[in-house]
């Protein structure tokens, strides 16, 4: 297969460029786009699509049920954080070429060799917040970033903190029924609180994605604490 072209649809950087580097490595013509907008004047370049699911304005399943559309069988692997049955019949209605790998499911985190590095904790909030902007925007959510803290380092590992705060900004794109959310930094803590509606932690954890934030923090032994009530959620999580 080495000679084929593939098509990386991913908006994380370190996943992307990790995907682009290993696959170039290894003979791989390789194409890397970072939303789905560009995905179809290139497809038909392709032999292979990676996608992750969870991409800004349309997901991996609407890009890929557009491609099939076009009348392409053209196989695509998703990359997905996401754990639950529905998601995996959503992925198997778009066709017979449907993979799915779960980089953030338990079983993936507790075999999974965690790297720890320097990581700027300014820094990757503002590009997370920066990537959200836009559909927190068109669903009327003011997203606000105020860090007390300047230059805050974390030795964590960078993709694993980008999806634990991706799923905390899905969570409370999808349920929280807010109209701003606040994201800061003050004496080390992160604090990201909405003023919506709440909900029962323990009614539907997995459809709300708690248990991939409450894996990934173990695993990078963040302290974590989740307030909830019908004023609001805050997610605190703190390093020592």
């Amino acid at each position: 297969m080495k000679g084929y072209h593939i098509l990386i649809v991913e908006d994380g950087v370190t996943i992307g460029d990790l995907l682009q580097k290993i696959l170039q490595r290894e003979g791989y013509h390789v194409m890397w786009k970072t939303d789905g907008a560009d995905v179809l004047s290139v497809i038909q370049k392709v032999d292979l699509v990676i996608m992750d699911v969870m991409l800004p304005g349309e997901d991996g399943y609407q890009m890929s049920a557009k491609i099939k559309k076009l009348g392409l069988r053209i196989p695509v692997i998703f990359l997905s954080a996401r754990n639950d049955m529905d998601s995996k019949l959503q992925g198997l209605q778009i066709g017979e070429d449907y993979n799915e790998f779960n980089l953030y499911s338990a079983e993936t985190l507790e075999s999974s060799y965690i790297i720890n590095e320097e990581v700027s904790l300014n820094e990757l909030l503002e590009t997370a917040v920066k990537k959200w902007d836009y559909l927190y925007s068109m669903n009327g959510i003011g997203l606000h970033y105020k860090p007390a803290d300047q230059d805050v380092i974390w030795m964590s590992n960078r993709l694993w903190m980008q999806r634990l705060f991706d799923n905390i900004f899905q969570n409370t794109l999808k349920h929280s029924k807010a109209k701003k959310m606040e994201v800061t930094i003050e004496h080390g803590t992160v604090s990201i609180c909405d003023d919506g509606i709440g909900f029962d932690r323990n009614e539907n954890s997995e459809g709300l994605g708690l248990k991939i934030i409450d894996d990934i923090c173990r695993l990078l032994a963040i302290t974590y604490e989740l307030q909830t009530n019908e004023n609001g959620t805050r997610f605190l999580l703190s390093k020592e």
